[in-house]
């Protein structure tokens, strides 16, 4: 309150066994990376004047395949890219570019905007094209335009590093 901190305490439980949260409680980001992948990809956006309607193939590297055309990053930030939510996929795949490329290569449910589908998939793509963008891994970029301005210094996306 008028620049100065007027409470701060962990609330709820945390933890593997569910111990009383503190303000040293590590949590998982969960369903928040998605959150801060679109505002980290929504600035870049901003600052670069890309069109958020531009097809994907055109801002990913020369590498992607051809069946992200007609997708853009609207339809992957909307979840409206008609694509699975295919966890086999996220969990085997070394990082995000090789998501992005194996959701590429997979089918789809969908044709691009006819239906709002929650996909993992869909935003690890954005992840990557993240990367692209920026030519850093996705944890910096986020950490750097993101994290950091806002004052969230000790957030981590490795929770061995933080100790």
């Amino acid at each position: 309150q008028d620049g100065v901190l007027a409470f701060a305490e962990g609330m709820g439980r945390g933890g593997p066994d569910g111990e009383p949260a503190t303000l040293d409680t590590l949590f998982r980001w969960g369903g928040l990376t998605r959150v801060l992948t679109a505002a980290t990809l929504l600035k870049v956006i901003d600052e670069s004047k890309h069109p958020l309607v531009a097809p994907l193939p055109g801002v990913l590297p020369s590498a992607t395949p051809a069946s992200l055309a007609g997708l853009s990053l609207h339809h992957l930030l909307t979840d409206t890219a008609g694509l699975f939510d295919d966890e086999a996929t996220l969990c085997a795949a070394p990082d995000l570019a090789t998501v992005a490329a194996r959701t590429a290569a997979g089918p789809r449910a969908a044709p691009a905007g006819a239906v709002y589908l929650p996909s993992r998939n869909g935003y690890a793509v954005a992840g990557a094209v993240l990367e692209a963008h920026a030519g850093q891994p996705f944890e910096e970029v986020v950490r750097r335009r993101l994290l950091r301005p806002a004052g969230m210094v000790s957030a981590t996306f490795d929770p061995q590093r933080h100790r």
